[in-house]
């Protein structure tokens, strides 16, 4: 599960849940609690409409542009979304490649799997995205290890998407 915590302690709590018909097919649902501790209550009967590959959601809420933003992990691909409410989500873009990353010594890699996608926040916006990652099994000597990437800054995104 992946927890957005607000000021006066209340959560807004997105987490992965397994289909008993398929348990390789997943979905993701938000719930709410007004502690930590819980009770928790859906938000939603519905999942959020999301390809069932994708999981792990990384959720943050931007103050510039007033949303919450999540990043999901599918598998090789990465799928952004964003909500006014915590419960209603809208794609940002088509799911992206993520595996082919070049390191800052310009050497570069086809990870096997990238995953778990968190925020690091600096006063409240986003500075850096940390992912776990496998890599070949040539690198590293294969492996799994935490990969920490710089993103693109808040401002800048607001202005690609205000020109889009």
């Amino acid at each position: 599960p992946t927890p957005h915590i607000f000021p006066n302690g209340s959560v807004l709590l997105l987490y992965k849940a397994r289909s008993k018909a398929d348990p390789t097919r997943m979905s993701t649902g938000a719930a709410w609690a007004n502690h930590y501790s819980g009770p928790y209550e859906k938000l939603s009967k519905a999942p959020i409409d999301v390809d069932g590959k994708c999981e792990d959601a990384g959720i943050y809420y931007s103050e510039a542009m007033r949303v919450f933003r999540i990043v999901l992990h599918c598998g090789c691909n990465y799928q952004t979304m964003w909500s006014l409410d915590g419960v209603n989500w809208n794609r940002t873009a088509d799911q992206q490649p993520w595996c082919n990353v070049t390191y800052t010594d310009g050497s570069t890699e086809m990870l096997r799997r990238r995953e778990r996608p968190k925020w690091l926040l600096s006063n409240g916006v986003p500075t850096h995205l940390f992912t776990g990652v496998l890599p070949t099994s040539s690198s590293h000597d294969g492996r799994t290890y935490t990969m920490v990437a710089p993103i693109l800054r808040e401002a800048d995104d607001a202005r690609a998407l205000a020109d889009a």
